[in-house]
């Protein structure tokens, strides 16, 4: 807010344009993908989000429930972090080598459940499969008897700008894994054609 010098009054200031820019950007993206996340909603039956990455979390910045049932209240503005989640690891794995590395270093690899990667060196691994297949996947590590798969969406600089999954019952999950995670990985590729993105990161 800005205060007048003379009525001492005060209105709204410069910095509510700059986020309301912010949110029409989002906006704009929000629906350019949102078709791609129905078709994903719909062919899984599960909760489908869009997030971005702000600093150690992701926020949910659309969501997608299926008609039938929500297994999951997840709203808008939702934040996780991003270490131990499909969304967040998503974003991770296609960080500068440096930049992921300083991101290692600095996760306290906090245990959430009995399945949550804390050694730092199994966790590179993870990483590094995610940047292969272009999919993450995550296994009851952040809530439990919750199931979680993620493709990066990327820009034409081919630069991760986005993430976009799904979340659900693990038990309704795991036996169509394969399935699923083709899914995801398609619509994370879709959505990265949209962006001018039309072909994958070159390895490092």
């Amino acid at each position: 807010v800005r205060q007048d010098p003379v009525t001492k009054r005060y209105s709204l200031g410069f910095r509510v344009l700059e986020l309301a820019g912010a949110f029409s950007e989002y906006s704009n993206i929000e629906s350019v993908i949102r078709p791609i996340m129905r078709r994903v909603c719909d062919a899984t039956r599960q909760n489908t989000h869009l997030a971005v990455m702000d600093r150690s979390e992701i926020v949910f910045i659309a969501v997608e429930q299926p008609r039938e049932s929500v297994s999951l209240n997840v709203s808008v503005g939702t934040r996780e972090p991003a270490m131990v989640t499909a969304l967040g690891r998503a974003f991770i794995a296609f960080l500068p080598a440096s930049e992921m590395e300083s991101a290692i270093a600095a996760s306290s690899l906090k245990t959430y459940t009995r399945t949550t990667i804390t050694d730092k060196d199994d966790l590179i691994v993870a990483l590094q499969r995610v940047r292969k297949e272009r999919l993450a996947y995550d296994n009851e590590e952040y809530k439990p008897g919750i199931a979680c798969f993620a493709a990066p969406v990327f820009n034409h600089r081919r630069e991760v700008l986005y993430t976009i999954g799904i979340s659900g019952s693990a038990e309704m999950i795991r036996p169509r894994l394969k399935e699923y995670g083709n899914i995801v990985r398609l619509a994370g590729i879709e959505a990265s054609s949209l962006l001018g993105c039309t072909e994958p990161p070159r390895e490092s």
